[in-house]
């Protein structure tokens, strides 16, 4: 099967749709939900409920927490929900006021109660009615319709969104048991976002170097290295999240500073040469796995959603146009949108926020 190189990259697509759907979905949750945002507070907003996270940490944790409680043992027993979320002396849930934790029991916080009922579960049907009313109901029901055939194909239980990455960037996820959540279930975000899974389970078993780094690292940088200072512009992820990227994670090493301008080690260049060779590798794997037909429709419906990776020039723009008064008003729009998603500790934000 021969790729054509100027073609964006099957993860690409995936991401960028993601993390655009994610991004409307945050806007909307910042609109209607109390909350408060370290920016707010610079202006001098008033902390008027607990601190604002990304959809993913609905998805993946947030969503399993019933009126009455659960157990810390049952709730990480729910797919997506890892240690992590509730780990350490004082987990950032507890402490942004969205659960309390009692005897083992986690409970949900009022705040976190009225959203559950009112706002969370609301939101992908009216943002994926947004999507259809700007890029055309047939393109919706098309990228929704392939990414059902494919997932149909897969017999295992798969979190709502990506997992928040370790600490050495991994998007880490174990053996998983067979699905019981039927597919017509899934909204179009939770589609996106399993399909985007099993991509990075393929290329993270092959790959010596986290998708996180390949895609949003080692990529945007040439042979002549990238000035530090254009890093986000070319990767559209944030600049503290580049700062993990680029510090002690890296394992092997593979950037080197000079001049304030960073250069591929000989590993870095490794690590790039495997990510391009390894995403058409899993292209074609997918296209023996999933059907040649299956495979093809999955791109060119995601090619009609995304359109370019430079976001001016693609229809989802619009789409993650922050409305005045929230956070995304307040700082500069990307040039592109993050080539994976980068699920930190921070909250959730797909590109690091």
């Amino acid at each position: 099967m021969v790729v054509d190189r100027r073609r964006l990259l099957i993860p690409t697509l995936l991401s960028h749709a993601l993390v655009a759907m994610t991004i409307g979905l945050d806007n909307e949750v910042e609109q209607r939900m109390a909350h408060m945002t370290n920016l707010g507070r610079r202006r001098g907003l008033s902390a008027a409920g607990p601190w604002l996270v990304s959809w993913s940490t609905w998805a993946n944790l947030l969503r399993f927490i019933p009126p009455e409680g659960i157990s810390l043992q049952d709730l990480r027993r729910r797919p997506g929900v890892s240690e992590r979320h509730l780990g350490g002396k004082n987990p950032g849930v507890i402490r942004w006021g969205y659960v309390t934790v009692s005897a083992g029991v986690v409970r949900p916080t009022s705040q976190l109660l009225e959203a559950s009922e009112a706002i969370f579960p609301l939101l992908p049907d009216l943002v994926e009615t947004n999507w259809a009313d700007n890029l055309g109901r047939r393109k919706v029901d098309q990228l929704n319709e392939v990414l059902g055939e494919l997932l149909c194909q897969v017999d295992q239980e798969l979190p709502h969104y990506l997992p928040q990455v370790d600490n050495l960037m991994w998007s880490r996820w174990g053996p998983s048991p067979s699905r019981e959540e039927a597919i017509g279930d899934l909204k179009l975000v939770d589609r996106l976002a399993q399909a985007l899974m099993l991509y990075t389970l393929e290329h993270e078993s092959a790959s010596e170097v986290p998708l996180t780094m390949a895609a949003n690292l080692v990529r945007v940088i040439g042979e002549e290295g990238c000035p530090k200072a254009d890093l986000v512009r070319r990767s559209g992820i944030s600049k503290e999240a580049m700062a993990f990227l680029t510090g002690w994670r890296q394992r092997p090493r593979l950037t080197v500073e000079s001049a304030r301008t960073l250069v591929l080690t000989d590993a870095g260049r490794s690590a790039k040469s495997d990510y391009e060779t390894l995403v058409r590798t899993i292209e074609h794997l997918w296209a023996k796995q999933f059907g040649g037909d299956v495979t093809r429709r999955l791109r060119s419906a995601l090619e009609q959603v995304v359109v370019d990776e430079t976001l001016d020039r693609s229809p989802l723009a619009e789409l993650v146009k922050a409305p005045e008064g929230c956070w995304r008003s307040w700082v500069k729009t990307a040039e592109t949108l993050p080539h994976f998603p980068m699920i930190l500790h921070r909250g959730g934000y797909p590109d690091g926020s």
